[in-house]
């Protein structure tokens, strides 16, 4: 009973992004060996292992999808004080299974008015619950010109 608390322990401790990313290349070995009784069951480590990852994930999934909706809303509400052509988003936001509780979020904007850009950082920083990073994409596409 003892070594079976050990195994869950460790496996509460874990960083499960690095142990996903070492079980998929066939790093941890060990761990699909058998262990002893946990939760009156014989288990695999490798199994209770990927059923947590898996469980993760789809945590991250779940959250993602709960913010994309949350900014929509937020881009809704804020074009209506403050003008701008298009939105972007990008980052971990727009892949599955990346976007995390610490993870922010990053906006682009088409013809956002330089008076308007702190008032946008604040207002989706707050209406999300969370960092907003903002970028003017017309401002990137002026300099790239400039350089060429």
């Amino acid at each position: 009973m003892h070594r079976s608390f050990r195994a869950f322990r460790l496996i509460q401790c874990l960083d499960f992004q690095f142990l996903e990313n070492r079980m998929q290349r066939g790093m941890i070995v060990a761990m699909k060996r058998r262990v002893s009784l946990v939760n009156n069951q014989t288990i695999k480590y490798g199994s209770y292992v990927k059923e947590a990852i898996e469980e993760k994930r789809n945590k991250r999934e779940s959250l993602r999808k709960k913010m994309l909706s949350n900014i929509f809303d937020a881009l809704d509400r804020l074009y209506e004080k403050v003008r701008f052509d298009e939105a972007f988003l990008f980052g971990s936001i727009t892949k599955p299974y990346t976007f995390n509780e610490t993870s922010d979020i990053d906006i682009g904007f088409l013809n956002l008015a330089d008076e308007d850009f702190f008032f946008t950082i604040s207002f989706l920083s707050e209406k999300l619950g969370r960092d907003v990073d903002v970028f003017q994409l017309e401002s990137a596409k002026n300099l790239r010109k400039k350089s060429t």
